[in-house]
């Protein structure tokens, strides 16, 4: 996210950016979190807690496309 966005704000801008498709965000449809405390394998060092965000959206327009951060 960058300053000043919120979440939908930053969902369209990151599919835009990444496939080159438009949407428009329908509805949030799930929020996950690993609550519990968790090691890498190495059981040693703390997993961070990761916050997971699912939402609904519907296609605009666009034709997919793969950005700079896709890997070949």
């Amino acid at each position: 996210m960058e300053i000043g966005e919120n979440l939908e704000e930053a969902l369209v801008r990151e599919i835009k950016e990444e496939t080159d498709i438009n949407v428009t965000v329908r509805c949030l449809v799930g929020l996950y979190s690993n609550i519990q405390q968790s090691t890498w394998y190495d059981g040693v060092t703390p997993v961070p807690t990761k916050l997971m965000l699912d939402f609904l959206c519907d296609y605009v327009s666009g034709e997919p496309t793969t950005s700079d951060e896709t890997t070949k």
